[in-house]
């Protein structure tokens, strides 16, 4: 799978997840779950894709599947839609492409899936999760920066 093929799967998977929760824009964490999807490639093409993602999950003490799960439980549904009927990325999701490229570009290498996981974990706010569940509308409102006990 080429690079261009890799980026554009996981934007895509990712929109879909963001249009599944009712979110009106793809966040870090609608890309997480895509790459946590693309972690159980079917074709021989994405195997090397999903086996360095797999590692990647794996050093970070994580299991794809599972994570994917909690995250989405974690997310609920929103029950927005994009203003323009276009899925667009927010602005951390887009913040997640560019430490991405400053960690592909730092390793010499074009952006994989494992600077992409990196990245998002990294600029991945706390702040996102509390927003994102409905049981805590008011620490959300107030900028609370606990760490939802859920992770």
């Amino acid at each position: 799978m080429h690079q261009a093929e890799f980026l554009e799967g996981v934007l895509k998977l990712a929109a879909q997840e963001a249009q599944a929760s009712g979110y009106a824009q793809i966040t870090p964490a609608h890309l997480l779950i895509s790459l946590a999807r693309f972690t159980e490639a079917d074709s021989p093409a994405d195997a090397s894709v999903a086996g360095a993602l797999r590692e990647a999950f794996a050093s970070a003490g994580m299991e794809p599947r599972t994570f994917r799960r909690a995250l989405r439980s974690l997310l609920g549904n929103r029950g927005e839609k994009p203003p323009d009927g276009v899925m667009h990325r927010s602005a951390r999701c887009k913040a997640v492409f560019a430490v991405a490229g400053q960690l592909a570009a730092q390793a010499g290498i074009p952006v994989d899936g494992r600077h992409l996981f990196y990245a998002a974990l990294y600029t991945l706010s706390v702040d996102e999760f509390a927003a994102a569940e409905p049981h805590t509308p008011k620490a959300a409102a107030e900028g609370a920066d606990e760490i939802p006990h859920e992770l």
